[in-house]
């Protein structure tokens, strides 16, 4: 509750069918360190309900067709495939991929859809082995001149967009700092 306050709530509810919400009124009325006594006196209050039988209630809730599987990029997020339509090798696999809510349990057809899509990245993978590997794990490091750290190597030609990255051993400023004795600790 005091991060909902804290965070610009207007209303706090409690799952406690007995408590009333707590409305935030104007910061005017909060003490100097930004919490109101009514608010501490409605959160003592909902501290000594504790929880009793048949007292507060509790569920879950499914999320599913957040992300939609389609045909199409204007029907949904993802291909047939599970793979996103703006993404090239980015997997979607559990119930946000489903078109729509199932309206009922959705752990098999989650499990299925899953397993699908793994068949499908495991066909990716096969056909497009430079995304075999996470994207920082297929970089070239060069260790730093004093040995304390690992900086990407200087492509010849930097990538349109991006940012060319110099060797941190001739760069000015490095924050390697190395002494004779020492193991090359970072300053």
């Amino acid at each position: 509750a005091r991060i909902l306050v804290a965070a610009g709530a207007r209303e706090v509810h409690s799952s406690h069918s007995c408590l009333e919400p707590f409305r935030v009124r104007d910061s005017a009325a909060a003490s100097s360190d930004g919490i109101s006594a009514d608010f501490e006196a409605w959160l003592a209050r909902l501290q000594g309900m504790g929880i009793q039988q048949n007292s507060v209630g509790l569920g879950s809730a499914h999320q599913m067709g957040t992300c939609r599987m389609a045909a199409s990029p204007k029907l949904g997020a993802v291909k047939p495939s599970g793979e996103t339509w703006e993404v090239s090798g980015l997997f979607v696999a559990d119930t946000s991929a489903f078109p729509t809510a199932s309206g009922v349990n959705p752990m098999w057809t989650c499990a299925a859809l899953a397993h699908r899509v793994a068949q499908q990245v495991k066909q990716h993978l096969g056909t497009t082995p430079e995304q075999a590997m996470p994207a920082p794990l297929r970089r070239h490091f060069a260790p730093c001149a004093a040995g304390c750290a690992s900086v990407p190597v200087p492509s010849a030609k930097p990538k349109q967009g991006r940012r060319h990255v110099e060797d941190a051993s001739t760069s000015a400023g490095s924050s390697c700092t190395s002494s004779p004795g020492s193991s090359g600790a970072r300053a």
